[in-house]
């Protein structure tokens, strides 16, 4: 019987491994971060990413790497969107100051972080090729389709805050949800009680006090 979260993930990312042959040394495991700031936060919240941009190295687990530090744009950026969640949006200048960096590291840890694919990419993906790594056949990408909603059901977040880029790879993980819109040009789900949000990827090469902006008006829109 598992006592905690983590060892559930940890089964359930052996099984995966198992499921897609995904070698050990290539499979980036996941999750949440730090489970006893994540039990604790008022606010669940899970970012739903397409995969690590990590075509080379060698395989590193993310809650190893966030709780040590925030590095690379990929992790700023989330770890303000996670800051503005868990202290109900400060102005992005207070956000971005030198006495808010650990209160930013610390949100990140209270969070958690779920990538499609699990061996590392490239940071410009294409949809087809991308499509075709997680398998060659419709039935091959269901696999691994179920194996991130189980991964989410784990987790057990209030609120998915998702950069998948295409609605081709939202519609294969989640097609009975309805998507509506949030008023601000992206849009809004709910999947087995969770809000699902369609959001920007945190690479974009977008403002990125007016993508935290953005992100506090929907969150406006979720009843939590």
């Amino acid at each position: 019987m598992y006592r905690t979260k983590t060892e559930q993930l940890d089964a359930h990312f052996a099984l995966w491994r198992q499921q897609t042959r995904i070698a050990r040394d290539k499979f980036h495991p996941d999750g949440i971060i730090d489970e006893a700031a994540y039990t604790r936060a008022k606010v669940k919240l899970c970012f739903l990413m397409k995969e690590p941009n990590n075509m080379d190295g060698d395989r590193f687990d993310f809650r190893t790497w966030w709780k040590s530090e925030v590095k690379y744009q990929f992790s700023h950026r989330l770890s303000e969107w996670a800051a503005g969640v868990r202290y109900r949006f400060p102005p992005y200048d207070t956000i971005q100051s030198t006495a808010f960096r650990s209160d930013r590291h610390q949100a990140l840890c209270a969070s958690a972080l779920v990538n499609v694919k699990k061996s590392g990419g490239g940071g410009s993906s294409k949809y087809h090729s991308f499509m075709h790594a997680l398998g060659a056949t419709e039935k091959q990408q269901e696999v691994v389709a179920e194996l991130v909603r189980e991964e989410l059901r784990i987790i057990d977040p209030q609120v998915v805050v998702m950069g998948l880029s295409w609605k081709g790879l939202r519609q294969r993980l989640f097609p009975d949800v309805t998507w509506k819109p949030s008023g601000y040009d992206l849009e809004i789900g709910e999947w087995e009680g969770r809000t699902l949000i369609d959001f920007s990827h945190p690479s974009a090469r977008t403002s990125s006090a007016a993508v935290y902006c953005l992100l506090e008006k929907v969150m406006g829109k979720v009843k939590l």
